[in-house]
């Protein structure tokens, strides 16, 4: 029987990872795992379900049921096994029992409970650790958990909705709609796949948005963002007559001078990637203090022409200096509608 190489073991272990999103598996990284026997034999897994078994767990579960030899096996991991007690035990310990020669990883993992102390000890069990097997393929898994566990902050996607000369509003102040409905829908399913909406109480006075995922014939989207209100009005609340008040996951409003803290606050909740949908003047304060991790830039091919409400004057003038974004994706939603994700240089 043929031998897979360590790449070919990994690259299992990370479309075993794909099997399950990220917004399932909350508050846990996706990650699979895949073991090679000394006869050859292959069995691969993922974590599934929060709070049960992780990914080494449920293969090495997966070879003993098929009477797979564990000893002198090798197994590939797309993120670093954990060694901690959390609502399972440490995956390190069951490799180390099960006697595996190696462990390939494709990245380490950044939260602080674990943070190269399952590699350390791996490697004090005499388990050879081989580390950084397709890294970046392993990182564009967990793209938003990664960079909220690296910066103690949540990963912010900014979403835009403009004209095609970047007007947000017509010159009347209209701004029902400005996208089409291809765009609109492709917006709700972006929301299902965050964990929370920030806005601010300016906009929820102002527009009463409902600040819910729904699909094409309005019903709700199985998950829902939390939605959070931001405000400097000690005196702000909710009416209880607006959309907002009806929202299946409830509200929380944060009344913080600090838009810093208030994403550490909502790191130490677990809450690892935020939409924020918001009018221009949070969105500027977001630019500025540069907290915008990604731009989803949803462009209609509509001209506003006279109108003063443009994003683009609202950013200091127009500019941002050293803010250069790559672009990440360019999607084509209808004949008029536009997709562009822009992101960091180094993320």
């Amino acid at each position: 029987m043929s031998r897979l190489s360590d790449l070919a073991l990994m690259t299992i272990a990370i479309d075993e990872a794909k099997q399950v999103s990220s917004r399932d598996i909350y508050p846990n990284p996706r990650v699979g795992a895949a073991i090679r026997g000394i006869n050859g034999d292959e069995f691969a897994s993922f974590h599934a379900v929060p709070g049960e078994d992780h990914a080494e767990v449920r293969a090495i579960k997966l070879c003993k049921k098929n009477s797979l030899t564990l000893k002198g096996a090798t197994i590939a991991v797309s993120l670093e096994p954990c060694s901690h007690h959390g609502k399972t035990p440490p995956c390190v310990d069951a490799l180390i029992e099960a006697e595996f020669a190696k462990v390939i990883i494709a990245t380490r993992d950044p939260f602080e409970k674990v943070a190269g102390k399952g590699i350390q000890k791996l490697k004090e069990a005499g388990i050879e650790v081989v580390l950084g097997v397709m890294d970046k393929e392993a990182e564009a898994l967990n793209v938003e958990w990664l960079f909220a566990h690296r910066n103690k902050r949540p990963f912010v996607s900014l979403k835009m909705a403009t004209s095609m000369d970047g007007k947000w509003k017509t010159k009347n102040g209209e701004d029902r709609w400005v996208t089409s409905d291809a765009a609109r829908l492709d917006a709700h399913i972006f929301r299902s796949q965050v964990q929370a909406i920030l806005t601010s109480s300016k906009t929820v006075d102002e527009d009463n948005p409902s600040m819910t995922a729904r699909s094409k014939d309005e019903s709700l989207y199985h998950h829902q963002p939390l939605p959070i209100v931001l405000t400097r009005d000690e005196s702000f609340q909710v009416k209880a007559n607006s959309k907002l008040a009806q929202h299946p996951r409830n509200y929380d409003v944060i009344k913080s001078d600090s838009l810093s803290k208030t994403l550490e606050e909502l790191y130490s909740k677990d809450i690892f990637h935020v939409m924020l949908e918001a009018g221009p003047t949070l969105c500027q304060e977001f630019m500025v203090q540069d907290l915008a991790d990604e731009i989803v830039l949803y462009l209609e091919s509509n001209f506003y022409g006279e109108s003063s409400y443009g994003f683009p004057a609202s950013f200091n003038g127009g500019k941002l200096p050293g803010d250069v974004r790559r672009i990440k994706s360019c999607e084509k939603l209808s004949e008029t509608s536009l997709k562009l994700i822009l992101i960091r240089e180094h993320i």
